[in-house]
Formats: C-alpha cells, sequence, structure tokens
C-alpha cells in the first residue's frame, strides 16, 4: 500500500511540474521586413536596419503574470528569413547573412548567421543562432535588427527579406495578493 502511494505522489508531482512549466514558459514572437536596395549595395556587401520593433514586453510579461523583475532568461529559438521576391532574384545572390539585435543603449548583439548560402532562393534560409540569454534586448520596450551580408554582384536591385524570430523565455509567477 505504501508503495502505491508513493507511486501515486511521484506521479502527482511530475504532472504538477510540467503544468507549472507551462505557466512560467512562453514565447515571443517578432516579424518584420528589410529591404536591400542598389544604394545599399557598395561593392557586394551590404548593411541594412529594420524599423523599430515594440517589444510589448511589458504588455507579454502581465499576460502570463509575471513582471520584467521576475524574467530569468529569453533564449532565441528560431529564426525564419526567406525573399519575399524570388521571381527577380537570381539562385545565389545572397551568399551570407549575419543579423544582429539592437538595443536601446546595448551593443549590436549576433543572434543568426549563415556564411554559405547556395541557390535556397525559394525556401528559409538555415541561419545557425546563439545560445546567449538575450534578456537584456528583449526586457526593453523595442529592438531593432541590423542586417549585414554579402551579394555575388552589384546587380541587384530591391531585395525584400522578411524575418520572423521566436524567443523562449522562463519567468517566475508574481503571487497577486
Amino acid at each position: 500500500m505504501k508503495q502505491l502511494f508513493i507511486y501515486i505522489l511521484l506521479l502527482f508531482m511530475t504532472v504538477a511540474c510540467k503544468k507549472i512549466d507551462k505557466l512560467t514558459h512562453f514565447y515571443l514572437n517578432y516579424q518584420t521586413r528589410v529591404t536591400i536596395e542598389q544604394t545599399d549595395i557598395s561593392g557586394i556587401s551590404f548593411d541594412v536596419r529594420s524599423s523599430i520593433i515594440p517589444t510589448n514586453s511589458d504588455s507579454i510579461f502581465t499576460a502570463q503574470h509575471t513582471s520584467a523583475d521576475h524574467v530569468n532568461q529569453i533564449i532565441l529559438k528560431q529564426v525564419s528569413l526567406f525573399i519575399v521576391n524570388t521571381d527577380s532574384i537570381q539562385p545565389g545572390t545572397i551568399q551570407s547573412i549575419e543579423i544582429y539585435v539592437l538595443g536601446e543603449g546595448s551593443s549590436d548583439k549576433l543572434i543568426a548567421w549563415t556564411y554559405h548560402i547556395t541557390n535556397e532562393m525559394y525556401a528559409p534560409f538555415i541561419l545557425s543562432t546563439t545560445t546567449d540569454d538575450l534578456i537584456d534586448y528583449l526586457k526593453k520596450p523595442q529592438i531593432q535588427y541590423r542586417i549585414h551580408g554579402e551579394l555575388s554582384g552589384d546587380q541587384v536591385f530591391n531585395i525584400i527579406l522578411n524575418i520572423e524570430t521566436q524567443y523562449f523565455s522562463s519567468a517566475t509567477i508574481v503571487s497577486e495578493r
């Protein structure tokens, strides 16, 4: 009988821990577009910035029953980057890409990169991502991305890139009094 009680107790604790994880783990998703224009290109490299993206972090944290002070970490889980106007861009035009996150009062932080793009013009680019904690960037009211890369030539006009990022956050639940 004692063994049955211990098994039931262990099962209950496991289920309870998983439910707590669901309450303390959540995602922050952002999407933006950037345009690489002919004027942005000097030689074969480019460096463009996205528009400023509101993080809405305070409202996201509130909806998750926590606050910025109780967020433990924010890790980049996924970056999807693809060319919107593929019909006007020749395969192999983009050779490499680096994506940096910029935050108010913080230095540029490399978060995603690929240095060997083949002819993947019609599918999202596969990028390596940092495993660093990005809490100092995502707790701020806004972020911006800087995209740096290399092109195969200088006859490129208006490449539109769509960037989607997903960040994983873990936090402590703020108890209501």
